[in-house]
């Protein structure tokens, strides 16, 4: 995607001038109704690696990239995402990211039916035992180094339809940067909501995360007065964009990023800018790519169908995948894949026809429903990058 990678490379020349004001921002992170997290920006099953990492000269400047963000994205276009990752796989990752040159904001508390009650409504407690899935894994290391640029603690604690008619409130915003300060004193606490709403006094929450919209209007005005509302509290800030939704429901237009992008960036004082979210599709079909198949003798040369499962080679399927069953989980779909006999350490999966992600190869895998998603998914797995692959399995959501 040109026009993505141009709003990167113009965040990476904030760099220089940007030294001294990151060094304030993160240390005030030491010091529009989108329920993002409640997407598959934080799915429940690890996010995992993919691909060889390598170092890559895109480290610094500020923290540019998405939610969702797979590891194999981290590198000269994107240094930058927000991630949900399972406990047992967090070092790996953390050094994948860190060798790619990357920054990653860690959702540690996972995904909102991890701290929903049976009423719908935000429970601290369970929230806190989420976070405590991670009390033994030591990554201070990535923390200090700036790998880790924070602890995103909820989204959208204003908002009453994520938490059927009871808002968080502020006190138990502060109350959860606090446990997390107490566990993680060197890691920013940050929260996706504007500024606007946290009107209390922070000793703990360092960042407030203002995601723009077109109906918010004039973007520079947006983020100016989001600035100056932050700044009087003391907080710093993310910054960001619903590439998928922002443009009145639809995907934003290249036109639309690169303006709006360039309007957010254009006050030196965020700390990050980090967008909902990864899509694959969305970034390869905004490229302008073109196979190299010619039609000679053959049907190929077509866009494939998104919507079907990928054909593979004759024989190709040679390990067993089937769907263990669905659940339904603080108003969220879900399904349970099971698999065996893939003989590589970590295997791909797709869904209809997508590459989603790369997981670990522990025959078990639990995915989440979009939301306003299909009924209807495909799933197969194949072992890392070959196309030695499982049967397919289709689930239906009722």
């Amino acid at each position: 995607m040109t026009y993505l990678f141009k709003l990167a490379r113009r965040a990476a020349r904030f760099r220089a001038p940007l030294s001294l004001a990151l060094a304030i921002a993160f240390a005030g992170c030491n010091g529009d109704s989108l329920n993002s997290t409640s997407d598959e920006s934080a799915p429940p099953e690890a996010a995992g690696l993919a691909g060889p990492s390598y170092s890559t000269g895109f480290s610094g400047g500020i923290p540019f990239g998405s939610f969702a963000q797979p590891t194999s994205a981290f590198g000269d276009r994107y240094n930058g995402a927000m991630r949900n990752i399972y406990a047992d796989n967090l070092l790996d990752e953390l050094k994948a990211i860190k060798d790619r040159g990357g920054k990653v904001m860690l959702n540690l508390a996972g995904a909102p039916p991890r701290y929903t009650d049976g009423s719908g409504h935000f429970s601290l407690t369970m929230w806190k035992a989420s976070m405590d899935r991670f009390k033994g894994v030591d990554f201070s290391s990535y923390i200090q180094d700036g790998t880790v640029i924070g602890n995103f603690l909820l989204d959208e604690p204003n908002d009453p339809a994520n938490w059927n008619g009871r808002p968080v409130p502020e006190s138990m915003v502060e109350d959860m940067a606090q446990y997390s300060k107490a566990r993680w004193p060197g890691m920013p606490t940050i929260v996706r909501v504007r500024p606007e709403y946290l009107t209390g006094t922070y000793h703990y929450l360092d960042a407030a995360w203002s995601q723009y919209h077109s109906r918010f209007g004039d973007p520079a005005k947006f983020v100016a007065g989001d600035v100056a509302k932050a700044k009087s509290k003391g907080l710093a800030l993310v910054v960001g964009f619903n590439i998928l939704k922002g443009n009145n429901g639809s995907p934003l237009t290249a036109s639309q990023i690169t303006s709006w992008g360039s309007a957010l960036m254009g006050d030196s004082y965020a700390c990050a800018f980090l967008s909902w979210k990864y899509d694959q599709r969305y970034m390869a079909g905004n490229q302008g790519s073109k196979s190299c198949r010619g039609t000679n003798g053959q049907t190929g040369g077509s866009t494939p169908d998104p919507t079907q499962p990928p054909t593979l080679p004759s024989g190709s399927v040679t390990f067993p995948l089937a769907i263990s069953g669905t659940f339904r989980e603080g108003g969220r779909d879900y399904v349970r894949l099971t698999w065996s006999k893939a003989r590589t350490t970590t295997v791909d999966v797709y869904r209809n026809n997508v590459f989603r992600k790369n997981v670990p190869n522990d025959g078990k895998q639990t995915f989440i429903r979009p939301l306003g998603g299909l009924t209807k998914y495909t799933f197969q797995m194949c072992e890392k990058g070959s196309s030695r692959c499982s049967n397919l399995v289709t689930v239906t959501f009722r």
